[in-house]
């Protein structure tokens, strides 16, 4: 009976985190306040979710108040969205790019700043400028968030029709990209003639996305309408040679288009590795992005994880166990509190 009313509970859960995305998709202009309010509170409700899919307890705050009772009565606090993205990714070992939750915790303070204080935003008040602002930040939302729910196909696999329906929804809203696309237009016109290249971005579908190319080998491309960056390889299959284009997202291994053949983390780094070496850590670095150990190579003078794709100029290392990484943001206070790999000196005194 209490598995039954949980699964119960975690299909409302799930509906009313769509329910909400449509809310928000649809009131982006009437009631912009509301639209961000519910876009944040919809993501939020996808990763309890997905939690339940573990267990329902990961979704109470704290475990010693874990009542199924109180649980299923919603007297239980339960995690906020980062709360919920540390656990999937520490209990349950699923992988959240850093993109995406930098993006989520974007939305959320928009969120809160509502709720607790007052936004730009607010009903009456949102200019063009805001609504194109707001709308960017929940197509960069989107974007992420799909991608999390195509990788949990299983646990979401009766929602694919509210899946699609949002994202159809979400195109509908474009009008306000397309608005500023065309302000940005003649700069992007300017920079055309100047040189720079131009490709479709996957998340707002504007020919707005400036191409870099860091080597032969490795692109990176920024949006100059909804800022969404991506990172993508053009390399030749060890297998069959052709020549393939890799997409910035975790994966041990990628299958090849033409012989299905996998391209692993290791042939990435046979390919990438130039034989350079990090002057002061080495080539033994970690990746802080998708948490793998030893996969960061030094490409170009620019540093690369082999699984998640992710680029950085630079790594540290963590003061306590000295662990060489990328992508882990400032460890100055690392001795004491850890980073991606460790929990620092607090965490070995707990234990």
């Amino acid at each position: 009976m209490s598995t039954a009313k949980i699964e119960d509970a975690r299909r409302r859960l799930t509906q009313s985190a769509f329910d909400f995305l449509v809310r928000a998709t649809r009131e982006i202009e009437a009631s912009t306040k509301y639209s961000v309010i519910h876009f944040a509170t919809a993501v939020e409700l996808l990763l309890k979710a997905r939690l339940m899919n573990e267990h329902w307890t990961l979704v109470v705050e704290r475990s010693s108040d874990a009542d199924l009772n109180k649980f299923l009565s919603g007297a239980c606090r339960t995690v906020s969205s980062i709360e919920a993205v540390q656990r999937l990714e520490k209990i349950c070992h699923q992988h959240i790019p850093k993109n995406a939750v930098t993006q989520f915790k974007r939305l959320s303070d928009h969120r809160n700043q509502i709720i607790h204080f007052f936004h730009d935003a607010t009903d009456g008040q949102a200019t063009p400028g805001h609504l194109e602002k707001i709308v960017a930040e929940q197509f960069r939302c989107w974007f992420h968030l799909e991608r999390l729910l195509s990788n949990w196909s299983d646990q979401f696999r009766d929602y694919t029709t509210n899946i699609s329906h949002v994202g159809r929804l979400m195109q509908r809203n474009r009008t306000f990209l397309d608005i500023a696309f065309k302000e940005l237009k003649p700069e992007i016109d300017k920079a055309k003639r100047g040189g720079a290249i131009f490709c479709t971005c996957s998340g707002c579908g504007h020919e707005a996305s400036e191409l870099k190319d860091i080597s032969t080998e490795l692109f990176k491309q920024t949006c100059w309408v909804c800022k969404l960056p991506e990172t993508f390889l053009k390399i030749e299959c060890p297998h069959c040679q052709k020549l393939v284009r890799l997409e910035g997202d975790y994966a041990e291994s990628r299958p090849c288009p033409h012989c299905e053949n996998d391209i692993t983390a290791s042939d990435l780094h046979d390919i990438l590795d130039h034989g350079d070496s990090d002057p002061t850590y080495g080539t033994s670095i970690n990746c802080a992005l998708c948490t793998t150990h030893d996969s960061v190579v030094l490409h170009e003078n620019t540093h690369i994880c082999t699984y998640c794709l992710g680029i950085e100029d630079s790594v540290s290392g963590c003061e306590w166990c000295n662990e060489a990484q990328m992508g882990g943001g400032d460890l100055e206070a690392s001795f004491y509190y850890g980073c991606e790999f460790c929990e620092g000196r607090a965490g070995w005194k707990d234990d």
